[in-house]
């Protein structure tokens, strides 16, 4: 997808200038959606191992 931020002072789930820094360093921008408490407390229950 290409999205012209040139224009842009912000962006609604991310910030714009780390977004406009990793486009300029890496090429592209990775978003992913925000890991939930739960899904830590669950992982961290069953490796108590490490």
């Amino acid at each position: 997808m290409v999205i012209n931020i040139d224009k842009r002072k912000k962006l609604a789930f991310a910030d714009i200038t780390k977004v406009r820094d990793s486009l300029k360093v890496d090429g592209f921008y990775l978003q992913l959606p925000p890991q939930s408490d739960v899904t830590m407390q669950h992982i961290r229950v069953n490796n108590t191992k490490l």
